[in-house]
């Protein structure tokens, strides 16, 4: 008789609102190695629940949790703890199935056991085993030998794909069309930040072209699939191998949409070109430019200035080839001084600054301090020789409800603290104002893709039901372009007033046209409900630019001259706007 085997996936207390994804390839890939073995089952809380943002929706999520687990009677509970995020609710979980299956196996595995196996010990642990790395030979293992006489800690061994079974998207329980999917395992690169373990061994493999074919194709029949996001840390290293597939995903899916990431130094021109035949876009996580933090903290290349160099061919290449590119960067990195920190930023400026138009766009985000890998083994150093601040070690094991703000609230150094006033958030007024420039340089293609969540807000706000409707994309397709017209017009006032106006008068020209304009798509979305001829609604939309730019170029003059109240017309009504940036409508 097959032992019953239950894999959990947790969820993240106090998170930010994201859309998670339904398919976990890891808890996908243990599922299908061991159901030759085991009666296998999958319940993601993630999926079931969503993200508790306060103590009562934690409670009631326990009490949830307890209402669908008492339903089973596993042998075996196999629970992934993805990252730190996910710690509490995983040990919350663990506990309430120590409490309904005594005598069941519990193990758990994951990013955030690999790297701190000891928050899982101790003598009111409820945890049976920790598996540190890949788990699926140490699963089977336990799994065969109903977990008598193994070691409590166990470090998984790297599998190799050849061995790796067919996966049973089958017994999947949750659907998605939109599908992460592996083609290779490890990395070349030990990267100080990464969320990997410092300590664990993780060699690069990749798999075989034919085998990857079967795989996407036994997906394709389970899942209504539109986006196929590759999940390899760098995709297209054997360009021969990544040519073939290219071929292959042409031919069979040209339907689909794809996703990728690799890294700046690794792209060529004929790997560009290759992937430029599919409807693609990629991510690079590029972090920082800069010679100290990327040789002395980072351990991103070994060579900064051909990662410069790399930095402008990438984007160039994407310009050239048409393809979207996400360039990935990280501020108040832990003992980045304030100098690297500029010079990172002045980069991004500069390479925008070339182009009069753009398919690529730029994320600037927060260092969080994963526990487990070389910068944060490093904390303690840091603090002495750069004096990088940070109060929070061990955020993840507290209970309070700032969760991701205490994993980032740290000092990268006594340079940082000394520029800035201790203002962890320095480089947010420079961020907003590189937003302001990239996104008025969106091509069409760029716009509507990078600021759907913008889009999809308008729309929503109008009417939350419109994204049941079949025609849902005709609806956005027009208030992409509408938002993508008025986008060129801001760029205009950003241009006139930059340097000459303050931040706060600044900000509010941008959100008094961004409240001038949102009336103009309720009245797009309205025309088209009512049935109006797509043709006619986009001469509203020329219509529409040829008045805001009339009405910019007398505004231009206004704003030229200084004053202490600036009279501007907006869809010929008056609006006076102060030095202060304190706006008023003219009755």
């Amino acid at each position: 008789m097959k032992a019953k085997c239950l894999f959990i996936g947790a969820t993240k207390y106090n998170y930010k609102e994201v859309n998670p994804s339904p398919v976990k390839y890891s808890l996908l890939s243990l599922m299908s190695y061991v159901v030759d073995i085991a009666d296998v089952e999958v319940i993601d809380f993630e999926m079931l629940f969503g993200y508790p943002r306060s103590l009562n929706e934690i409670e009631n999520f326990k009490e949830y949790v307890k209402k669908i687990l008492k339903q089973k009677n596993p042998d075996v509970v196999a629970i992934s703890c993805y990252t730190s995020f996910d710690y509490l609710a995983t040990i919350d979980i663990l506990e309430i199935c120590r409490y309904l299956y005594p005598d069941a196996i519990l193990v758990v595995g994951g990013y955030h056991p690999t790297a701190v196996p000891e928050d899982f010990l101790g003598n009111n642990s409820p945890v049976d085993y920790i598996i540190r790395g890949e788990g699926e030979e140490a699963l089977r293992e336990i799994i065969n030998n109903s977990g008598k006489n193994m070691p409590k800690v166990i470090l998984g061994k790297n599998l190799d794909l050849s061995m790796e079974k067919p996966l049973r998207y089958d017994l999947y329980p949750y659907k998605t069309d939109e599908l992460y999917i592996s083609l290779s395992r490890g990395c070349f690169h030990k990267c100080a930040f990464c969320v990997q373990s410092d300590d664990y061994i993780n060699k690069y493999r990749k798999m075989d072209v034919e085998r990857i074919k079967e795989k996407i194709d036994t997906a394709s029949q389970y899942f209504p699939i539109k986006r196929l996001l590759f999940s390899d840390p760098i995709f297209g290293i054997d360009l021969e191998q990544t040519e073939l597939l290219v071929e292959f995903l042409k031919n069979k899916y040209p339907h689909y949409s794809y996703w990728a990431e690799t890294r700046i130094d690794r792209l060529t021109q004929e790997l560009i070109a290759c992937l430029s035949q599919l409807r693609i876009d990629l991510h690079f996580g590029v972090e920082s430019l800069a010679e100290d933090t990327l040789l002395n903290l980072m351990e991103k290349t070994t060579n900064p200035q051909f990662y410069n160099e790399s930095f402008y061919k990438a984007v160039e290449l994407c310009q050239k080839y048409n393809v979207l590119g996400l360039f990935g960067f990280i501020m108040n990195y832990p003992g980045e001084q304030a100098k690297s920190s500029q010079y990172t930023l002045n980069q991004i400026r500069n390479v925008i600054e070339k182009y009069d138009e753009i398919n690529v766009t730029f994320h600037i985000n927060q260092y969080a301090l994963y526990p487990g890998n070389k910068i944060y083994n490093m904390r303690h150093q840091l603090s002495e020789e750069r004096g990088f601040f940070f109060p929070n070690d061990g955020w993840w094991r507290s209970k309070e409800p700032n969760i991701r703000q205490r994993s980032e609230a740290c000092i990268a150094s006594a340079s940082l603290r000394e520029a800035y006033n201790g203002n962890i958030h320095y480089w947010h007024e420079e961020k907003n104002d590189l937003l302001r420039r990239y996104v008025s340089k969106y091509n069409f293609n760029a716009y509507q893709f990078y600021q759907r969540d913008e889009i999809r807000s308008v729309i929503n706000t109008y009417n939350s039901k419109l994204r049941v409707r079949d025609d849902y994309d005709k609806i956005y397709a027009i208030i992409a372009q509408s938002r993508h017209s008025f986008c060129k017009i801001l760029l205009l006032y950003n241009q006139e007033i930059e340097n000459k106006k303050s931040k706060k008068f600044i900000d509010s020209i941008n959100r008094l046209f961004a409240y001038v304009t949102s009336d103009f798509d309720n009245q797009l979305i309205k025309a088209y409900l009512e049935n109006e001829e797509i043709e006619k609604i986009n001469g509203r939309i020329i219509d529409f630019e040829d008045l805001l730019f009339k009405e910019f170029k007398y505004n231009a003059e206004v704003l030229s001259k200084v004053q202490d109240e600036y009279s501007m017309t907006f869809l010929k009504t008056e609006y006076r706007v102060d030095k202060n940036g304190n706006i008023r409508k003219r009755k």
